[in-house]
């Protein structure tokens, strides 16, 4: 994946920004696939909280509608940090499309390596 010009972008793009490159490379597969229309891996489908065809036809339309104003490198990162955060999936797509369904994951309320959940309000980075 890395001869990919578009993945050497993203990852470029993701430089400073503490995403992990399994994330990266992830929100690469999703991002071209949806574009490409191909159904997603059950993997992509549970890490990004797509239980629909509606859940699909949302994400596929909010990445869409960024594609407008955004690089295709940025949507990938930013698709990279909202992985497994159904929260944030939601609120994203939701700026697109209002009437889009709640994105939950697996990972939702999970622990993570510093104890913290993805529901818990975390303090400032240093």
């Amino acid at each position: 994946m890395m001869t990919d010009p578009l993945f050497r972008a993203v990852v470029e793009a993701a430089a400073g920004r503490d995403v992990p490159v399994q994330r990266l490379a992830m929100s690469y597969r999703v991002f071209s696939t949806l574009l490409l229309s191909l159904p997603l891996s059950l993997a992509e489908a549970v890490d990004f909280g797509i239980t629909s065809d509606t859940h699909l036809g949302a994400l596929h339309r909010a990445i869409r509608a960024e594609g407008e104003t955004r690089e295709a490198e940025e949507i990938v990162v930013g698709l990279a940090q909202r992985l497994g955060d159904g929260p944030a999936l939601t609120a994203w797509v939701q700026s697109f499309w209002p009437d889009a369904p709640a994105f939950v994951t697996v990972y939702d309320g999970m622990p993570d390596d510093e104890g913290w959940s993805c529901d818990d309000e975390r303090p400032p980075h240093p």
